[in-house]
């Protein structure tokens, strides 16, 4: 019997690419939801601290009021900053939403030619069984046919 061969097999490898293609996707959104993150939680790092020197100028009454209304256009600046980081987030998340999605239906897609296959490799196995079941039947009866005409004679 020849060998298996699963006709499918260019639909599958098609479907593999395309799930690899969905999670690369997911995997750059999830990245970039970080970085927008981590940029976010900086810039409140940064902010945090320009507060205590404030407060520390402030202690020491050293406080330029020219200074002073710089930092405020400063912190206003880095709020909106914050604020613009926090509206990418959430655009982010839905775009990501959208593409689990997209890979939730290509992943689904890959697995029923999976199973297909696997259904069809059981079925190849079984006709192979059975046909070196009747192979070894044949040899067996030509054996016992030999030997019982030997005997004959």
């Amino acid at each position: 019997m020849k060998k298996f061969k699963f006709r499918l097999e260019t639909v599958l490898q098609l479907r593999q690419r395309k799930e690899d293609e969905k999670k690369k996707v997911v995997g750059e959104l999830v990245s970039k939801i970080n970085e927008q993150q981590n940029q976010a939680i900086e810039m409140s790092r940064i902010l945090q601290q320009e507060g205590q020197h404030l407060k520390s100028q402030h202690e020491l009454g050293q406080i330029d009021l020219n200074w002073m209304s710089q930092y405020r256009r400063y912190v206003s600046h880095i709020h909106q900053a914050i604020n613009h980081r926090i509206e990418n987030v959430t655009q982010i998340q839905n775009e990501l939403q959208h593409a689990r999605m997209d890979l939730m239906h290509a992943t689904r897609e890959k697995k029923i030619i999976e199973k297909l296959k696997e259904k069809k490799h059981k079925l190849y196995k079984k006709e192979l069984n059975k046909e070196q079941a009747r192979e070894q039947d044949e040899v067996a009866q030509q054996l016992y046919l030999r030997s019982s005409t030997a005997v004959d004679h």
